[in-house]
């Protein structure tokens, strides 16, 4: 439990410096990005299949 608890504070830890670096100077925030990249990989979808792909 101690490890799934510390990876996942790493990952919260890692999306963060993320969204503080690279997407905020942008005008990105980390779930415009997510639905953004599914777009980008599944190319023309439903908005309803955008949210199935990036939830």
């Amino acid at each position: 439990m101690w490890m799934v608890l510390t990876l996942h504070r790493a990952a919260n830890m890692l999306v963060y410096d993320l969204e503080s670096a690279v997407h905020r100077p942008c005008g990105w925030s980390w779930p415009g990005f997510r639905a953004l990249f599914a777009i980008w990989l599944s190319g023309p979808v439903e908005v309803k299949k955008v949210a199935e792909l990036s939830a």
